[in-house]
């Protein structure tokens, strides 16, 4: 048996493990820092649409379909944050019904993306009580807002409630509304829509109690 040959060969079959070992690191290795140095810049796309003014929707229209996904990545809801607040009303005694103290009561859910706020829905409620019940609603109203991160639309109220009221104990008020994020309606619709409600219920005694959707 020659045993040269014999060690000769298994010298080559080690070469060429290495030389495939080496090869197939190489391979995947690579492919990550390939990706992710070809990957869609999600600060420069967001500055590109945010820099467009009202070019807005032509900017991500002429967008790849890779550096749409991240714009809407970065631009669509992900999470509510609530508020209320409860202060003096800001008139005078006078205007009020006599024995009369009055307040405002205001209770807000705001949406935010990873670059901004995306809406504002507001319930504003200024009521007068006596102790015991409601003497006056002198303001009852909702405020809507979009932005400043784009493509969000106020689509109106979709649900409403209220009951009780003057000279009732209390006087209570729900309210939804629908927010949709369109980047360009008329080709691809919207890509996310909203309803966040709010309820107060102001009360004869001064209090207030509040529920939200977030």
């Amino acid at each position: 048996m020659n045993y040269s040959k014999v060690i000769k060969n298994r010298r080559w079959r080690i070469v060429y493990m290495a030389i495939s070992f080496v090869w197939i690191l190489m391979m995947f290795g690579a492919t990550p820092a390939s990706a992710s140095s070809t990957a869609p810049d999600r600060d420069k796309l967001v500055d590109r649409i945010l820099n467009a003014g009202p070019n807005a929707a032509t900017e991500y229209a002429e967008m790849t379909p890779e550096e749409q996904a991240v714009v809407n990545e970065a631009f669509k809801t992900t999470r509510e944050e609530v508020s209320i607040e409860i202060t003096p009303a800001t008139h005078s005694l006078a205007e009020s019904v006599i024995g009369s103290s009055c307040k405002d009561a205001t209770a807000t859910v705001e949406g935010r993306s990873l670059v901004a706020r995306t809406y504002l829905y507001r319930l504003e409620i200024e009521w007068c009580y006596n102790g015991s019940i409601v003497t006056e609603i002198k303001r009852d109203q909702i405020i809507a807002e979009v932005g400043p991160t784009p493509f969000w639309f106020y689509d109106g109220e979709v649900n409403s409630q209220t009951s009780g009221g003057v000279n009732d104990s209390q006087y209570f008020h729900y309210t939804q509304g629908k927010f949709s994020y369109c980047p360009i309606p008329a080709q691809i619709g919207c890509l996310q829509s909203v309803q966040p409600w709010v309820e107060l219920t102001v009360k004869g005694d001064g209090t207030v109690s509040r529920r939200t959707s977030a």
